[in-house]
C-alpha cells in the first residue's frame, strides 16, 4: 500500500513539474514586445516659466504674477519614451478644460496675477493604448513676488578693501532682457550719480575706518509693468 501511495505521489509531482517547466518555456517564447506591453506606463510634466533669472542660476525659474507658463507631458514605457501622435491629451488649468487636441504634448498658460495663488495642471489620458486605463498627472505651480538681490564679491558682508563693486541681480521679473528694467540705488540715504551700467556699483569708502557700516538699498522696477518691483539691502562692514 505505502509503495503505491509513494508511486502516485512521484507521478503526481512529476506532473506538477512537467506543467511548470511547459508554462515557463511558453512565457520564453513570448515575444519581448508583447510582455512589455503589460508593463505599468507612467505620465511625466514638465514645466518652465518665462520668468527671468541669472544665467548662472541652478534653480528653477519661477513664475511671476501673469508670467507664460509652458507644461509638457511625456509617457514612459518599459523604461521607454511612448508614442502619443495618436492619443489625446485632456488638459485642465485648475480644474477646467482648455485642451483635448489629439497629440498635443503640451501647453501654454499663464500664472496667476497674484503672488501666493498656485495654479494646478492636470493632464489625462484615457484608455491608453487601447487598454481600459487612464493615465494622469497632476502639478501645481506656485506663483511669487519678484526679488532685488545686492551681489558683493566677497563673504560675510565684511569688506577689507575700501573700494569694491556691488551687482544688481533681478530675479523672477516677467521679462527677458535685465537691461530693460530700472536699477536704483541708494548708498547710506544717498543716491548714486548716474551710473553707465545701472546694475553695477562702484563704490570707495571715504572715511574707511575699522567698522565703519554702510547701508546698500537696491530697488528694481519693471517699466513694462508698474505693479512689478522688488526690494533687496546689504549691510556692508568694513574690516581691513
Amino acid at each position: 500500500m505505502r509503495s503505491i501511495f509513494h508511486n502516485k505521489f512521484l507521478v503526481s509531482l512529476t506532473a506538477v513539474l512537467m506543467c511548470a517547466s511547459i508554462l515557463a518555456a511558453r512565457n520564453l517564447l513570448v515575444p519581448a514586445r508583447a510582455r512589455a506591453q503589460t508593463s505599468a506606463a507612467t505620465l511625466m510634466m514638465t514645466w518652465r516659466a518665462q520668468s527671468y533669472v541669472p544665467e548662472y542660476f541652478l534653480g528653477k525659474a519661477l513664475p511671476s504674477p501673469n508670467a507664460r507658463i509652458v507644461v509638457a507631458l511625456e509617457v514612459l514605457e518599459s523604461g521607454r519614451r511612448a508614442n502619443l501622435s495618436g492619443a489625446t491629451m485632456y488638459w485642465y488649468v485648475d480644474d477646467t478644460l482648455i485642451s483635448n487636441t489629439p497629440g498635443a504634448q503640451s501647453i501654454s498658460l499663464l500664472a496667476s496675477d497674484a503672488p501666493g495663488v498656485v495654479r494646478e495642471v492636470r493632464a489625462e489620458i484615457h484608455n491608453y493604448n487601447g487598454r481600459d486605463e487612464t493615465l494622469v498627472k497632476t502639478i501645481r505651480i506656485p506663483t511669487i513676488v519678484p526679488q532685488a538681490v545686492v551681489e558683493a564679491p566677497f563673504a560675510n558682508a565684511s569688506v577689507a578693501s575700501p573700494s569694491f563693486t556691488l551687482r544688481a541681480r533681478p530675479f523672477y521679473f516677467n521679462i527677458a532682457d535685465p537691461t530693460k528694467l530700472l536699477y536704483l540705488w541708494d548708498v547710506d540715504g544717498k543716491t548714486p550719480n548716474a551710473l553707465q551700467d545701472p546694475s553695477v556699483l562702484a563704490v570707495t569708502l571715504i572715511d574707511p575706518q575699522p567698522g565703519r557700516t554702510m547701508q546698500t538699498t537696491l530697488s528694481i522696477q519693471n517699466p513694462g509693468k508698474t505693479e512689478e518691483d522688488a526690494t533687496g539691502a546689504l549691510t556692508i562692514t568694513f574690516n581691513p
